[in-house]
């Protein structure tokens, strides 16, 4: 009797939260496989920046089977398709007719474009229209070639099409940019867009000044297959640098989130300088493959070999560019953003490569992290409803033998034969997060008080139950102990 009332005492014991934080799932589709993008703050606070310690649970606390769906963290980015295209272009008029008629073009039973009159395609005018119907796959990056001694900016739109009738903007209001920084400095030069996984069988490029507009020779479209869609980048916040050095700011990232894209906002116009950016190695460093190129095929296309900058060797370099912010009328350009191969750190650190960061400006320039959005496949099971927890606390981590629940491959998660999965992954319902409902958990709770609280007294109250209960199991194992030792005695008594 007293075993069975010791056991049921120990499990009567409050236990550690299994994980900080926790966020009931929606769910809209008729299932059972559900897609769920997650948002980036999902990071804040984590240790890892693979999310290895994310589960989903149904009502009854049971894991349920999920795989992730990022489509580049487990294919070999050399094996896949990237190609480019030059593309044919069509001058058209400034308002044009809903028909295509009406802009002079033939659409071909095979989608091209060709134009009603013998002739070559005009290579200027107010618009311009691309074909890129022999496009296979889904646009990376659109790079435009200017005619040679073409200098300026100049502020356009490029838009997509299926029908040559309705267009929707590709980007926002976009800038090509040539201009020379000053006698012997390099040319500046913003020939390239990035379409982040955009598709459409036609473009067409609006100029926004057109009194202002440059003779375009050509724009060639580098494009990617793959069996899913490129995940979108998601943006932080601006982030201001915790410290400024002479040469350098530090920036202090909301979590091991992957870095894909990096923008430099600078605050005051008219500034340029070559910077580096670099990642502090004191905290983790962790590459999301182990070739060095990440998920980001972007990266891998502008970068096809390994990169290299001067860093000293606590760091690990990033990137390195020229970061400009120059006025020219009533038109102003600012540097792109920096591609990046989805490592992740605690802290970046920009550096001016030749003199003071004060040529960024007097107040320090702002960074905002793109990361690609995370997306899994979960199979409902069990009663509802269901939650997303991550984040397991330190004690509770070590009690966990086996911490189970983690993720499968896509194969495993989708049995059958091969095109059951693509079919699917296009019939999946959708999972939200209700973060209204969100608990936290957190190992060190906050005390709030009037007044600064004392560390020592705000622990005894945290701590005092679990000295108790400890104390009492100590007193129950003791007894237990001293109960089998009279036991052996006695029985050792009754032999001899």
């Amino acid at each position: 009797m007293r075993r069975w009332l010791t056991l049921g005492f120990l499990a009567a014991l409050p236990a550690f939260p299994a994980f900080a934080h926790e966020v009931p799932v929606l769910l809209q589709g008729h299932g059972p496989y559900y897609r769920l993008d997650l948002p980036l703050s999902i990071y804040q606070g984590l240790s890892d920046p693979g999310l290895s310690d994310l589960r989903l649970r149904n009502a009854a606390g049971r894991d349920m089977p999920f795989a992730w769906l990022d489509p580049w963290l487990e294919a070999d980015l050399e094996s896949a398709k990237i190609n480019h295209y030059v593309l044919p272009q069509f001058s058209v008029p400034r308002q044009p007719k809903s028909a295509a008629d009406g802009l002079g073009l033939r659409v071909g039973k095979d989608g091209r474009l060709s134009l009603l009159a013998l002739g070559e395609p005009a290579s200027a005018g107010p618009d311009l229209i691309f074909d890129a119907s022999r496009v296979r796959g889904e646009f990376l990056q659109a790079t435009f070639e200017l005619a040679p001694g073409m200098q300026g900016l100049f502020t356009y739109q490029l838009e997509g099409s299926e029908d040559l009738k309705t267009w929707q903007p590709l980007a926002g209001d976009e800038q090509l940019a040539r201009l020379r920084s000053g006698e012997g400095q390099a040319q500046i030069e913003r020939l390239q867009l990035d379409l982040q996984g955009r598709k459409a069988r036609y473009l067409r490029l609006r100029w926004l000044e057109p009194a202002n507009s440059p003779r375009l020779q050509s724009l060639s479209i580098a494009a990617v297959q793959s069996a899913q869609a490129l995940p979108a980048l998601q943006w932080t916040a601006p982030i201001a640098p915790s410290s400024c050095g002479p040469q350098s700011c530090d920036y202090p990232l909301p979590g091991p989130l992957p870095l894909h894209a990096l923008r430099i906002e600078l605050l005051e116009p008219n500034v340029l300088a070559p910077v580096t950016l670099s990642g502090l190695r004191a905290g983790y460093t962790i590459r999301p493959t182990s070739r060095g190129h990440s998920r980001n095929p972007l990266y891998a296309l502008r970068h096809k070999e390994p990169q290299s900058w001067s860093v000293p060797e606590q760091e690990q370099g990033l990137a390195s560019s020229i970061a400009y912010r120059i006025q020219q009328g009533a038109a102003e350009t600012r540097s792109p953003d920096l591609v990046l191969d989805g490592s992740a750190f605690q802290t970046l650190r920009l550096r001016s490569d030749s003199g003071p960061i004060a040529q960024l400006g007097a107040r320090p320039p702002l960074l905002r992290v793109g990361s690609q959005t995370r997306s899994l496949l979960l199979l409902a099971s069990g009663p509802g409803p269901y939650a997303l927890s991550w984040q397991r606390p330190p004690l509770a981590a070590e009690a966990a033998a086996a911490p189970g629940g983690g993720p499968l491959t896509l194969a495993a998660l989708l049995p059958g034969e091969a095109g059951a999965g693509p079919a699917t992954l296009r019939t999946a319902g959708q999972a939200s997060l209700d973060w209204a409902q969100r608990q936290m958990n957190p190992s060190k709770p906050a005390v709030s008080a009037p007044k600064p609280p004392d560390p020592q007294a705000a622990a005894r109250p945290q701590r005092g139950w679990l000295w108790a209960a400890l104390g009492l199991a100590v007193l129950v194992l003791g007894g237990m102990v001293g109960s089998l030792l009279r036991s052996m005695g006695k029985e050792k008594a009754e032999q001899a």
